[in-house]
């Protein structure tokens, strides 16, 4: 055997200074011996800063209030955009059954990825929460056509929502900075 693995370590810790955004602080250790030759390589540090940005503005409801949460954050090469509602521009829940709101909630994944440059080409994987499970035919049906060039990972689960809404999707998406 020529290479033998010492020990491996990963780290990941958060800062804040100020007014900066948060600062993720990644450092890989290694330590490799080559037996063989009876050379050892010392341990190596690589270390890395990825600062999360915020994209858009929180939402505001129909009751005029900023949620307290960002649309979207931005982790190196990852777009991480939160829970979509079947939310219109003015903050409030179209009618018109599961297909609309559907509709409305992917519709609503589109703009918050393009505050990104990124599309629905792009997401890796989506969470779906249904109010009632009995719309899953109707809600796949029109959630498939948002992804005709390949389907990623995703998890539906039903949850009673915190709005008077029949669907909320977040997703999760990779898009290298150019």
């Amino acid at each position: 055997m020529l290479f033998r693995s010492e020990s491996v370590g990963f780290e990941i810790s958060f800062q804040r200074h100020g007014l900066c955004p948060v600062i993720v602080r990644v450092t890989v250790r290694v330590t490799v011996r080559v037996t063989t030759f009876g050379l050892v390589q010392t341990p190596s540090f690589v270390e890395m800063y990825m600062p999360l940005e915020y994209l858009g503005l929180p939402p505001v409801a129909s009751d005029r209030q900023a949620r307290p949460f960002s649309p979207a954050v931005r982790a190196g090469d990852f777009i991480y955009v939160s829970g979509q509602v079947p939310a219109d521009a003015q903050g409030e829940i179209v009618s018109g059954g599961i297909e609309a709101q559907t509709r409305q909630v992917m519709d609503n994944i589109k703009a918050v990825l393009a505050l990104a440059g990124a599309t629905l080409d792009d997401v890796c994987k989506c969470t779906c929460w249904l109010d009632d499970a009995r719309d899953f035919g109707a809600f796949n049906r029109i959630y498939m056509s948002y992804f005709p060039n390949g389907r990623p990972a995703r998890s539906t689960t039903e949850a009673r929502l915190m709005v008077d809404a029949k669907v909320e999707i977040d997703v999760v998406a990779y898009k290298p900075k150019s």
